[in-house]
């Protein structure tokens, strides 16, 4: 199966799931550990449980330095510390899990809003060789429930296969 089919099926909540774990790992690799790090991702982890996503989208650019330079988005979420291509890296993954979080909110549901960005965020994860996490738990969550949101539950909820 490839990722487009196996991710179809999870809906956007468990997308949204599966992008900040993927997003740990990286940090995890790149040892980024800042506390507004774990902030951002604490708060796109509330995603799996909100119905109002608007309090996430109008909180992401608090996140973000005025100056948006990559230089000054590095020191902000703490990995000013890898390399410039590194960096972009990271930047761009941020990106893709934010679009993953906020792709459908304005619109009906439409699968592509939310699964483009999942899969360009799975792609970085391959191509700098870190392990992906196990999509079974995420596949609780599918893209049938509730017009294609999956049904509100609290992240730790796809921490197991159960």
């Amino acid at each position: 199966m490839n990722l487009r089919e196996e991710f179809d099926e999870i809906s956007i909540r468990g997308r949204i799931a599966y992008g900040v774990t993927c997003m740990n790992e990286l940090c995890k690799k790149r040892r980024i550990n800042s506390s507004k790090m774990i902030s951002f991702l604490e708060l796109i982890k509330s995603g799996t449980k909100t119905n109002d996503f608007t309090q996430i989208e109008l909180a992401v650019p608090e996140y973000y330095p005025k100056d948006e330079s990559l230089k000054e988005l590095a020191i902000a979420f703490g990995f000013d510390h890898l390399s410039i291509d590194q960096q972009k890296i990271v930047e761009i993954a941020l990106e893709e899990l934010t679009y993953t979080t906020l792709g459908n909110i304005y619109a009906g549901y439409r699968s592509e809003y939310t699964l483009e960005p999942l899969i360009n965020l799975i792609q970085i994860l391959k191509d700098n060789d870190i392990v992906l996490p196990d999509s079974k738990p995420f596949k609780k969550s599918k893209s049938t429930e509730q017009n294609g949101w999956g049904k509100s539950v609290p992240f730790e909820y796809f921490q197991s296969n159960k």
